[in-house]
């Protein structure tokens, strides 16, 4: 699974081992920073996703050893918390680890190196009641069907995530265990997906069904990078999603393999276009399909955020969603940094042709076969939802 395609490639995979360990250095900083302006502010943290009080749209983790995580971006085990194994999830929230990661947020302290750029980090002042005790809410879940990748990314140290997984792959026989653990819970969103390529585990049709049956109304959402998205079984798989990203850095070879070493672009773009087709052809197809394009300094240009449109709509996807990202470091756009620079410079490049919108401060979507969206409550499936928007099918020019 983890074999690469060339010499060349083979290489360049040093540089997937060095730049993670150079993001954890820069974020053992960051947790440092952040701690003494808490301090000096007199602020404390909460967390999102493990204090049990909060509507989010990320959440925990359930990996492919039936281990916990409290972040999805556990790639050397330090934010686990237990495992299915031997605790069910309602104690393992409430078990020890857990507690003492609240314990430590409610003074000040960060209990992990990735929580330092953690987006369900809250600071808090002085005076704001924490509870320490686990308080009972799960709405959203991610599930790491797998940790196998066909790829490997500049940002994952594939190396590391093998290592802190007891099993790489969800069996058939853990999946009950799955449902049983999460169906206490009113979950509204469920994403499969975590530090592994989802549609490289011949199990998620079994577990996506499962899950689709247990919570007939929660979001679905999963993500690929579209290399491994045939066969009837895993389209079906997509095709119950209520949104379907596929993660294509480039819209041409030489662009993507620069951060996904290891992908097939022409192979991701026509299994992309495949899914699009069948899903236009099912009867009760609603999945939104969006490529999510990363915007890195080799392929921000003008030229390259055109033909990126132009591909889009070429293959009938409904969001292209543009994300500029941070990590790695000596990769980031400087043409794309600032909050207006991201929307002023895309809308200049194509217009008014298609509807804009700017999503937080790094995303920004571009909507083919949808309306510009609304806000309303989740709807689950049968509506596209994101973040408490609802978006409909709508035909533009």
């Amino acid at each position: 699974m983890n074999a690469l395609p060339n010499k060349h490639d083979r290489k360049r995979t040093r540089l997937t081992i060095i730049v993670p360990k150079r993001n954890m250095l820069a974020r053992k900083i960051l947790r440092i920073v952040r701690m003494i302006f808490a301090r000096l502010r007199n602020n404390k943290f909460e967390y999102m996703h493990l204090s049990g009080r909060h509507d989010s749209e990320m959440g925990i983790v359930i990996n492919s050893d039936l281990s916990i995580s409290c972040n999805s971006d556990d790639m050397y085990g330090n934010g686990k918390l237990g495992s299915l194994i031997k605790n069910s999830l309602a104690d393992i929230l409430s078990g020890e680890v857990a507690t003492r990661f609240r314990a430590d947020l409610a003074r000040g302290k960060l209990p992990i190196n990735e929580c330092a750029n953690c987006s369900a980090l809250i600071s808090c002042s002085i005076s704001t009641a924490i509870p320490v005790e686990f308080q009972g809410q799960i709405t959203s879940i991610l599930i790491e069907n797998t940790a196998k990748c066909n790829l490997h990314c500049l940002s994952c140290n594939r190396s590391a995530i093998y290592k802190n997984r007891d099993s790489l792959v969800i069996k058939n026989a853990d999946i009950d265990l799955v449902r049983k653990n999460c169906s206490p819970f009113n979950i509204k969103r469920i994403q499969f997906l975590n530090l592994g390529e989802p549609f490289a585990s011949k199990n998620i049709f079994n577990l996506v069904r499962t899950m689709r049956l247990q919570f007939p109304y929660a979001q679905f959402v999963s993500s690929s990078n579209g290399s491994l998205l045939q066969g009837k079984e895993k389209v079906l798989a997509a095709l119950m999603m209520d949104d379907l990203n596929f993660t294509i850095p480039g819209t041409n070879q030489a662009s993507v393999e620069r951060y996904q070493i290891g992908q097939n672009f022409d192979l991701a773009y026509r299994n992309m276009c495949e899914t699009v087709r069948q899903r236009n052809e099912a009867a009760d197809g609603s999945t939104v399909i969006i490529w999510k394009y990363l915007i890195f300094k080799w392929n921000d240009s003008d030229e390259c955020i055109l033909e990126a449109v132009r591909l889009a709509h070429k293959a009938g996807v409904d969001i292209l969603r543009f994300v500029v990202c941070l990590s790695p470091i000596h990769a980031i756009s400087l043409r794309y940094l600032g909050r207006q620079s991201l929307g002023e410079k895309v809308n200049s490049i194509i217009g008014k042709r298609h509807t804009l919108e700017l999503i937080g401060h790094r995303h920004f979507d571009v909507y083919f076969g949808l309306a510009k969206p609304k806000m309303a409550p989740a709807t689950g499936r049968g509506g596209h939802t994101d973040g408490g928007r609802t978006v409909e099918r709508a035909t533009v020019a």
